[in-house]
């Protein structure tokens, strides 16, 4: 995900801790000349806990310095424990899906972007770890920006046994973000690695409310199918125009038993006389192409015959 952050690295700049500004290193060629770096949120979470990180580059050369990206393929994030052992990465990797994201950062400005840690590393165990970040812009042409050495920044972070009451105030942090003016992406993300109930209001708020993170929330509330609310949040994401939230809505609560719920909630654009809101909602509630298939010639055979 991409935040233009300007006015955070300014206020960064001008009050962050020493060893944050430490992270920050000088990278310079004929043609480049940067300041960049990663800074994680904390250097201290409990198990489970969301932690993001900010990568930072500000420019500080003449010219304006250029870069792109497909999603956050350009940075690798790597954790190894005291032992040297690497943990779990959970990254797919580059797959080519998605839109290409071209920045460009201008002379004395500051851009920065947001990495959720608990994406690329699993940490299973409490203990004290090394986490590697690294930035490649790697696949932009040589004469674009100069630039032929990654970023790297090197942190320790402490990992500290499960705390059900910390567990609450993270809950509850998070929480207030979504109600306020927090990031609604950052939100989903950070609540959706809790397996509590506590979660649910907010994620039920962000399936109505945003779409843009629809998916996310609707992923989550799948574990909590046999609350009422979280029930009925789904039911409402079964209307998504996102076949992809729909269909996922759709497949928790069949998963659940509650295919007949769903059902419900949809007849209505079941019988639309509008073939691609017919199909969508079908997609939405239906298991398999198989299934749909015999829905839509149930339906055309039913016309035909004059019931519909």
């Amino acid at each position: 995900m991409k935040r233009c952050l300007a006015g955070f690295i300014i206020c960064l700049a001008a009050t962050a801790f020493a060893e944050n500004v430490s992270r920050l290193r000088d990278y310079s060629t004929q043609t480049v000349s940067l300041t960049a770096g990663f800074i994680p949120d904390s250097t201290k979470v409990i198990l489970g806990e969301p932690l993001f990180v900010t990568f930072v580059v500000r420019n500080r050369g003449q010219q304006p310095f250029l870069f792109s990206h497909v999603r956050n393929e350009i940075f690798t994030v790597t954790a190894t424990n005291t032992a040297g052992l690497p943990v779990k990465s959970l990254y797919f990797g580059f797959d080519g899906n998605g839109p290409v994201s071209e920045v460009t950062v201008p002379p004395g400005k500051a851009h920065a972007m947001r990495l959720f840690l608990n994406e690329r590393c699993q940490f299973e165990q409490s203990g004290d770890y090394t986490v590697n970040c690294r930035c490649d812009f790697w696949h932009d042409p040589p004469d674009r920006h100069g630039l032929r050495q990654p970023i790297v920044t090197v942190f320790k972070l402490s990992v500290l046994p499960a705390d059900p009451e910390r567990v609450s105030e993270l809950i509850a942090a998070w929480g207030r973000s979504v109600l306020t003016n927090g990031s609604p992406w950052e939100a989903a993300q950070a609540l959706a690695e809790f397996n509590d109930i506590r979660t649910i209001p907010y994620l039920a708020g962000l399936v109505t409310n945003r779409s843009d993170v629809s998916y996310l929330a609707v992923s989550a509330l799948a574990r909590y199918t046999n609350e009422m609310a979280s029930a009925d949040a789904l039911a409402t994401a079964l209307q998504s125009r996102d076949d992809f939230v729909a269909e996922a809505a759709g497949r928790a609560l069949r998963n659940s038993g509650q295919a007949d719920r769903a059902a419900r909630a949809l007849l209505p654009a079941l019988t639309n006389a509008d073939v691609s809101v017919r199909t969508r909602n079908a997609r939405a509630i239906l298991p398999s192409r198989r299934h749909r298939l015999h829905f839509s010639l149930r339906r055309t055979s039913a016309r035909a015959s004059g019931f519909l």
